[in-house]
């Protein structure tokens, strides 16, 4: 008898998850959402897209993807206020989705900081890693955080984090070299800039980053190599303005 009551326990779990997965595929490919979603990646009016946001919570109101959405809308429309509840639904609904649970709580930690509430945006960048442990977005938002409050220490731990999670792109080690620049170490600076340049020598933002290191360490000659090289990829905002402020 024991053994029959526990495979039909584990079984239960497994519809039950089976179950979970196939409802969270359809909120996510059901029509109005999926409309929603093809407006605003083709740029089309958000008031269409809220329209539709709004008629799918209308059909299936337990949909925290499309909460998640609408919270986005308020957001970028500079409207904190009107986006915290979608938002805090959107997290109440979103739990058993990894991903698109740090999508919401890295949402609610942009809205407290907008709303001047930085405890409660480090609650919910905790909130986020403790959900996925591996997820660089939420480690580079607290990095660029920290780096704004002059908190380079803190900043460069959650750089690191992402150097280590992905060594082979230059996310991290360019936020190590900015937060090195900042603090005038300018040979690491230079190193960690060059590195990102042999990760991927067709972007142009390391060139930039350092050929404003060398302007810091009177490496003139440098400098105006590394602008040649930054503007010949791209129309590289740094480098111009390098050009325009020396």
């Amino acid at each position: 008898m024991r053994k029959c009551y526990l495979l039909t326990f584990v079984l239960s779990i497994v519809l039950a998850s089976s179950v979970t997965a196939q409802k969270a595929e359809q909120l996510k490919n059901s029509y109005n959402f999926k409309r929603a979603l093809e407006i605003l990646q083709s740029d089309g009016e958000q008031t269409e897209a809220m329209d539709y946001l709004q008629k799918e919570l209308a059909e299936h109101p337990k949909n925290g993807y499309a909460y998640y959405m609408i919270g986005s809308l308020y957001y970028n429309a500079d409207m904190p206020g009107e986006a915290i509840e979608p938002t805090n639904k959107a997290i109440s609904l979103l739990q058993k989705d990894k991903e698109w649970i740090t999508y919401a709580y890295r949402q609610r930690a942009n809205i407290n900081l907008k709303l001047d509430k930085e405890k409660d945006a480090l609650n919910d960048w905790s909130l986020s890693l403790k959900a996925d442990p591996k997820d660089v977005n939420t480690y580079y938002d607290r990095a660029e955080y920290y780096y704004m409050k002059d908190m380079y220490a803190e900043s460069d731990a959650d750089f690191d984090r992402i150097c280590k999670l992905e060594p082979g792109k230059t996310l991290g080690f360019m936020g190590k070299g900015r937060n090195a620049m900042e603090n005038q170490r300018y040979q690491e600076a230079v190193d960690l800039f060059s590195y990102c340049i042999k990760l991927d020598p067709t972007f142009s933002q390391p060139y930039a980053f350092r050929a404003e290191t060398y302007f810091g360490m009177n490496r003139f000659n440098e400098c105006i190599d590394d602008i040649v090289k930054a503007l010949g990829i791209d129309t590289n905002k740094k480098a111009f303005d390098i050009t325009a402020v020396r």
